[in-house]
Order: structure tokens, then sequence, then C-alpha cells
């Protein structure tokens, strides 16, 4: 980010929306599952980050921000590295709360690998899809600390992780759709 600032995701949780419409949130679709992404920001000078501001994203709008990034970015995007977790039946992914963590795990790393591209990071399409500009005004009025981030802004020791983290998720990815298999054949 300009300026100075810095900032950092994580999706710590996720939830499944009501059927019944007694906690529903306006826009919210009945029985969907919606991930927590935790924006936080590091405003210039400050040691420890803001608290988070979270915004809450399905699992379409993760595709939808590839296919965003792809339209803008293609030559970055060639490589199948950049690619988010891959689509499962929605019968047996929404129904499994042991394969909806480790979507959000995949889709958490998948966004960590997104940011260690200065390019992508600093991308409008990654700007709206975590809305900074709500965390950047929450930061200029907030100023606790809230733990641990992973930074957009890397090291040189962590430039030399990234491709260890790429191995990671694809790893994830790929305990991921083994185990959505193994459930599709199980039913």
């Amino acid at each position: 980010m300009a300026g100075g600032w810095r900032y950092s995701v994580r999706i710590p949780d996720y939830t499944k929306e009501s059927t019944q419409g007694e906690d529903d949130v306006v826009g919210w679709v009945a029985g969907a599952q919606y991930y927590q992404v935790d924006v936080l920001v590091q405003p210039p000078g400050s040691s420890e980050p803001a608290a988070p501001s979270t915004v809450w994203r399905r699992f379409s709008e993760f595709r939808q921000l590839h296919t965003n990034l792809k339209s803008v970015l293609p030559n970055l995007f060639k490589s199948k590295e950049l690619d988010p977790p891959p689509r499962m039946s929605l019968r047996f992914v929404n129904n499994s709360d042991r394969l909806l963590n480790e979507r959000r795990q995949g889709l958490e790393s998948w966004l960590w690998v997104l940011m260690s591209n200065q390019r992508i990071a600093q991308s409008q399409e990654i700007r709206a899809f975590l809305q900074l500009h709500l965390a950047v005004r929450a930061a200029t009025t907030s100023s606790s600390g809230y733990g641990l981030f992973h930074q957009q802004h890397l090291t040189e020791d962590q430039a030399l992780s990234i491709s260890h983290l790429q191995r990671v998720v694809k790893s994830l990815m790929e305990n991921w759709t083994q185990s959505a298999r193994r459930l599709v054949q199980a039913s």
C-alpha cells in the first residue's frame, strides 16, 4: 500500500448461514457458507497492526477474484500455481466441517501466495475484494494490536520461502481434493 501502509490477511473461521432466517445478515444467502477474512493494516510508523477489519466472502467470490485478477494480469496467471482451491460438489463440502475447514485453510494459503506477488497485492481487484478502504478507515480510528500476521512486504528470507509456501498450498489442495473424492466415493 502506498505511503508506508502494510496489510495482511487471514481466514480464521467460516460460518454456515442459518436457513431459518433468525440470524440473517442482509444480502446473505440462506444455507450458504461464508469465510471470515480478517484484514489487518499497519499504519506507517506503527509496530503493530490495527484491530482486524472483517469481510465475509463465499467460495464463489474467491473464484471470481481469481477470474478478475486473471483478466487484468494475464501474464502472471499463466501458471496453475496461482489457481484457487478446486471446486467440489456443494452437497459434500457444505455438509462436512472437516472439508469446510480444509477449504478455509486452502483459501488462506492461496491469498498468501497471491499477496507474495507485489503486483497482485497492490491490484485494485485485491483492494476491492478485501475492502481495504474500510480497514484503513478503521485503523485510523483504532490503534490496538492483533498478534502475528502475514505481511505483504517480504524480507529476503521470506521471499526465499515463497516457493516453500507454494508447495505447502499445493499439498493442502491435493489433500483437500483427495478427501473430497473419498467422501464422494463413500456416498
